[in-house]
């Protein structure tokens, strides 16, 4: 007992100490302070809300509709292969796929909130679902940071391939545990009547029941899932804004590339995939692979946000520890079987994936007079009519 509250103080103290120097480099290091919230800004207007808030809106209203039972219908039988009978887990799991642990995160929260999975189902299908979308590890990794969008397409094959094969593990684990569950009530009952023989009252005897899926209500419709997007976009450029300031204020002034790598990596993967590029290492791209597997603190609390409250995401966080080491020798195993797409000129065609980018003035404005055309933010009085 009093070892654990050593550690408990140990970890708040820990904490604390981050927090101070937080906010000492605000004082300290103005500079880099605000360059990094500018980064983070510009990351924001320049690519998560012209990217990210179309498709929360599409992919929360195809969700909601009868369409999602025809979409990924390649991935049905991968999702039954999970125990996932939902018609609708593969349409979500498209959207991870497609949009980003952001577009996956939220579609499982439409499932788990519209009552298609339960809490441990949706849990089940995050490890296969959250990670990196083609528009980011394609267009601006590959293609922006590493000079070859042959090389992104590479590093998307691999996350995608260990994400899978860890869904399948975590799949095969919760099993193995439903079946000890399964004999653990089965002795339990046996015991029960055993006692229950012996005179015991049959009511002091119980024997743990299956819960109910624990579905929460959820409006559905145009007007909700353009107001759910907002909130979503909003507090993604919060976080994304965030975790830039924490990554340029964790890196010394004039550090070296590698420095800087190892910094930013379980903060924030676009810094650190930025670091690695920089780095005079050979092996720029595994590097890359790593980021991108781990992820980073700031995606883990996006996705938390993202998802109800009641959704674990305990199961994704371990998963990681299996995802690092698969990435990175699947990426090994394609860069074996296509060694020109890491060449500098194997620039295969991303224009598709290329980022949009608008004056930050005409993306702000234009994002808000859709949310007030939309009925996501409530009218200024003064625009009402009297």
């Amino acid at each position: 007992m009093n070892i654990l509250k050593i550690k408990r103080a140990l970890a708040e103290l820990v904490w604390t100490g981050a927090l101070l120097f937080a906010a000492a480099s605000v004082f300290l290091r103005p500079g880099a302070a605000a360059g990094g919230v500018l980064r983070g800004l510009s990351v924001c207007y320049e690519t998560v809300i012209p990217a990210l808030f179309p498709f929360l809106v599409l992919s929360r209203l195809l969700l909601e509709s009868r369409a999602a039972s025809a979409l990924g219908l390649l991935l049905r039988p991968y999702t039954r292969l999970l125990g996932l009978h939902s018609p609708k887990a593969p349409a979500a799991m498209l959207c991870g796929v497609l949009g980003g642990f952001a577009g996956g995160a939220k579609a499982v929260d439409v499932l788990y909130r519209t009552g298609e999975l339960t809490a441990a189902e949706a849990a089940l299908l995050l490890v296969c679902t959250i990670g990196s979308g083609p528009g980011f590890v394609v267009s601006s990794v590959g293609a922006l940071m590493l000079g070859s969008a042959g090389a992104g397409w590479l590093l998307l094959g691999a996350q995608l391939g260990a994400s899978l094969v860890c869904g399948l593990a975590a799949a095969l684990f919760v099993r193995l545990r439903k079946r000890g569950s399964i004999a653990g009530r089965f002795r339990a009952a046996v015991a029960c009547a055993a006692q229950t023989g012996k005179g015991m009252p049959a009511g002091r005897c119980s024997v743990p029941q299956k819960t109910q899926p624990d579905a929460v209500p959820s409006q559905t419709g145009f007007v909700p899932a353009v107001r759910d997007s907002v909130n979503a976009i909003v507090m993604l450029c919060g976080y994304v804004t965030l975790f830039s300031f924490f990554a340029a204020i964790a890196v010394p002034t004039g550090a070296d590339a590698s420095v800087r790598f190892w910094a930013t990596l379980p903060l924030e993967v676009t810094s650190a995939c930025r670091a690695a590029c920089e780095t005079a290492s050979a092996w720029r791209t595994q590097l890359c692979c790593a980021a991108l597997s781990v992820m980073g603190a700031s995606v883990f609390l996006q996705v938390r946000a993202l998802l109800a409250p009641r959704i674990p995401l305990l199961p994704l966080l371990l998963s990681r520890l299996l995802h690092l080491p698969l990435s990175l020798l699947l990426f090994g195993l394609l860069a074996k079987l296509f060694p020109r797409a890491l060449s500098v000129g194997a620039q295969w065609d991303a224009s598709p994936l290329l980022a949009v980018r608008m004056p930050p003035d005409v993306m702000l404005i234009l994002f808000a007079m859709a949310a007030l055309a939309c009925g996501a933010l409530p009218v200024p009085r003064y625009l009402r009519r009297r």
